[in-house]
């Protein structure tokens, strides 16, 4: 069977095959009739559009390939990231593939039991999170999406139903070199979500719900602090005080860390710069405080400064390391600190100097 060039449309073909197959009520939920049936596909187009499918980039090699590929392709697929998800989201769904797991697919259970271990985790297709009117469509995307990867992959056992979709395989079940571990298709499962209520509907709908929930949440978080100020109300204000705390400063780290990397950018940009002196400033406020000093007005005039004195950035040097070589040098008549060793040799001879040299020497 020829594909397209293009992989989402390989795929979208593929799904539109397995999703009209011949097959009982029982074989495939009637949610996938009411979703995809359409002799147009224009609704899997416009769903799939919806959700712009992102595709493991070499997918397309893949499906063009006169034979399947190794265990290794699957075993390099990207990993998952924190906010993909389908339905109860991914990595909550993969995180049941552990021992003893209640929730955990009985074959991969049985596997486990004899020594198996998770080897990787990967995405062969993956999408942005759509909008709540949506959401319910593209569950049934997915699930239709899996069904296929399960099916073209040879991911289920092989049973007497699969003359139903024989006609879409790319590659016979003997040629791969890995096992199935699936009972069935995904195809069997109910879509969650009210499909017969248009988009804006469930958009309306999830925002009652979110404002029920939102006044739910409140109402549990006032309750929550009544009885705490109750039980110890002296803990409880130091509990809310050491969190508030920790919000502040956190929010001011990242405050700092923002302007830092702003004032950067700034400058790298020359977005503030002062064209007669060709200097770039990190801020509109600093160029302004710059084009009001003496120093821009010197250059504008025309004003040539001379190089600092050496003396002058030598002191400047010293005052900025706060003279460490000199804060051990002390006049023992007057225990009193000097900054350069000229001032011991010859100290001031005032009054209070000869008085308490005076009362040293008795």
């Amino acid at each position: 069977m020829k594909l397209d060039f293009n992989p989402v449309e390989q795929i979208l073909n593929l799904a539109n095959l397995l999703v009209k197959i011949d097959a009982p009520a029982w074989y495939i939920n009637p949610d996938f009739s009411f979703l995809f049936r359409d002799e147009e596909r224009n609704n899997l187009n416009s769903i799939s559009n919806t959700c712009n499918l992102e595709l493991d980039k070499s997918l397309g090699a893949v499906l063009q390939s006169s034979s399947p590929p190794s265990i290794e392709y699957f075993e390099g697929l990207s990993p998952p990231y924190r906010t993909s998800e389908t339905e109860g989201g991914l990595i909550s769904r993969t995180k049941h593939y552990k021992p003893n797991d209640p929730k955990m697919p009985r074959h991969v259970k049985l596997k486990m039991d004899q020594g198996y271990d998770i080897a990787s985790v990967g995405l062969l297709c993956s999408s942005p999170i759509p909008p709540p009117g949506l959401q319910a469509r593209a569950i049934g995307l997915f699930l239709l999406l899996e069904a296929v990867f399960c099916t073209i992959f040879h991911g289920k056992f092989e049973m007497i139903t699969d003359q139903y979709y024989e006609h879409i395989l790319l590659w016979q079940r003997d040629d791969v070199s890995w096992l199935p571990l699936c009972s069935h298709l995904s195809l069997k499962q109910h879509v969650r979500g009210d499909l017969s209520l248009t988009p804006e509907e469930l958009e309306i709908q999830a925002a009652i719900r979110e404002a029920r929930d939102k006044q739910r949440r409140n109402e549990n978080n006032r309750n929550w602090r009544e009885r705490e100020k109750t039980k110890d109300p002296i803990a409880y204000k130091a509990r809310m005080y050491e969190g508030h705390a920790a919000r502040y400063e956190k929010i001011e780290d990242e405050k700092r860390a923002y302007d830092r990397t702003r004032r950067a950018e700034a400058k790298d940009e020359r977005r503030f710069l002062c064209e007669d002196c060709d200097i770039p400033l990190s801020s509109q406020y600093k160029l302004t405080k710059h084009l009001d000093s003496q120093s821009h007005r010197d250059t504008v005039a025309g004003i040539e400064k001379p190089a600092p004195h050496r003396t002058t950035s030598w002191q400047k040097e010293r005052r900025e390391s706060n003279c460490p070589r000199y804060l051990g040098l002390q006049a023992l008549p007057l225990e009193q600190t000097f900054h350069q060793q000229s001032d011991i040799s010859s100290p001031p001879q005032t009054a209070s100097h000869k008085k308490k040299e005076a009362q040293n020497l008795a």
